[in-house]
């Protein structure tokens, strides 16, 4: 997944001022879905000339966007008075192009082939008998066969509800698609200059951002959406000791999301043995530490005037009497004692079996989610290495073309690097 996936904005910071119009997630129409949302003010106090130059970037941007195919609506009502919102909608014949071009992975069949011994299904039977309190309590989601999206096979409905064309790609990948196209889209003449995150350098924009799916807060009487169904059993702190729904967090986020916070459960999981060691080794440095003989020696009532010791520092510090390092001494026994070697080789064995077991429900849950090996086969170059970049050279495996940099570029930015670094090298030993 690429690192500027647009689902971690569903996760960093919400932006402060909130649209009161928008109250659900579709143009004033109420059919045209809102996939994302750009927000400027306009600042009184500044100049004329810097305003019109701000406007003309906003408006070049959209002007290209609207020819990659989006659909836009503006909004001027917010708390503030200040904001204006432009919300942007992508049709879907330009999220089956973003799909295709993205290699994106979609349900093609229902996935039959897990095969469970008699043993396995004994075991989830008794599962299923005894309500465990550690589930989330929501039902297992569907595994698929996905293939990538190809508009040829679209025409022949190879995939599962590509009729609904709603419902058919999630909000998440709606996002991820949109997102891509305001990545890459130029905002001027010079192809250089792409991208929303630029224009929010320069406060052309002040932010933009996907919605989550309505509120969070609905009652459990009523019908739920993804965002609160997750906010009622994942995202709350009673449900800390539950399992992970992480289906349902894959569906809502996508899998990098989903990747990380599997990781998160594994590794906190994990912490449980190696906590409860490390408090043990403490319990024993308390036991004896009325036996360690340095720590006596220090704090000896004897020795309180005899041994006088040199500062610690140069400055400010002043001489002192080792009697003054009694505590010190004692609370660092609790740390640093027999059985902290116990501990050491404890937490070496800890660390291989957390790598290796990570490793292996990685691979378990990249491959039930089909995104094995995504990485190497499908990740897109970055918009701006593409807007860049002009040597293009056909790919021996996918047979298309590709950006690339020439070694002989490469080379130079090398050398250039090189003796910059050698210059300032040799300027700080010279000075030395």
């Amino acid at each position: 997944m690429a690192c500027r996936h647009a689902l971690l904005i569903y996760c960093v910071n919400v932006f402060t001022i909130v649209l009161v119009s928008l109250q659900t997630l579709f143009f004033r129409d109420g059919e045209r879905r809102v996939d994302y949302v750009m927000v400027y003010q306009v600042y009184e106090d500044e100049e004329q000339e810097w305003r019109d130059k701000r406007e003309q970037k906003r408006q070049d941007f959209i002007d290209r966007l609207k020819k990659e195919g989006l659909e836009f609506e503006e909004d001027r009502e917010s708390f503030d008075k200040k904001s204006i919102f432009i919300k942007v909608h992508a049709p879907w014949k330009t999220l089956t192009r973003e799909a295709e071009a993205l290699l994106l992975k979609m349900p093609a069949e229902k996935n039959d082939f897990v095969r469970k011994t008699t043993w396995e299904k004994m075991i989830e039977n008794m599962r299923c008998s005894v309500k465990s309190p550690f589930d989330h309590g929501l039902d297992a989601m569907q595994e698929y066969i996905s293939l990538p999206f190809t508009k040829a096979d679209e025409k022949k409905n190879k995939f599962i509800g590509v009729e609904n064309h709603d419902t058919f790609f999630t909000p998440a990948q709606r996002s991820r698609m949109v997102n891509s196209i305001l990545s890459r889209t130029p905002y001027s003449r010079d192809s250089t200059k792409v991208g929303y995150e630029r224009l929010i350098g320069n406060k052309s924009f002040e932010a933009a951002y996907p919605l989550h799916e309505g509120k969070c807060d609905v009652p459990q009487d009523e019908e739920q959406n993804s965002r609160s169904v997750l906010r009622h059993v994942w995202a709350r702190w009673g449900a800390w000791y539950k399992r992970q729904p992480l289906d349902y967090i894959r569906h809502y986020f996508g899998e990098k999301i989903g990747i990380y916070f599997c990781w998160l459960g594994v590794y906190t999981t994990f912490l449980w043995p190696a906590a409860a060691v490390g408090l043990l080794v403490f319990i024993i440095g308390c036991g004896l530490s009325g036996d360690d003989i340095p720590s006596q020696d220090i704090c000896n009532d004897v020795n309180e005037t005899v041994f006088y010791m040199c500062p610690p520092c140069d400055v400010s510090c002043d001489f002192f009497f080792l009697r003054e390092a009694c505590y010190y001494a004692q609370a660092a026994f609790l740390f640093d004692n027999g059985a902290t070697v116990f501990f050491a080789a404890f937490m070496c064995v800890w660390a291989v079996f957390f790598l290796e077991y990570w490793k292996r429900t990685e691979i378990r849950q990249a491959y039930r989610w089909d995104v094995l090996g995504y990485e190497e086969q499908e990740e897109q170059p970055r918009a701006v290495f593409e807007a860049t970049v002009k040597t293009k050279k056909e790919n021996p495996v996918t047979g298309r073309l590709e950006s690339y940099v020439p070694s002989f570029v490469k080379s130079g930015k090398l050398c250039r690097a090189v003796a910059v670094v050698i210059f300032f090298v040799s300027c700080a030993l010279r000075l030395m």
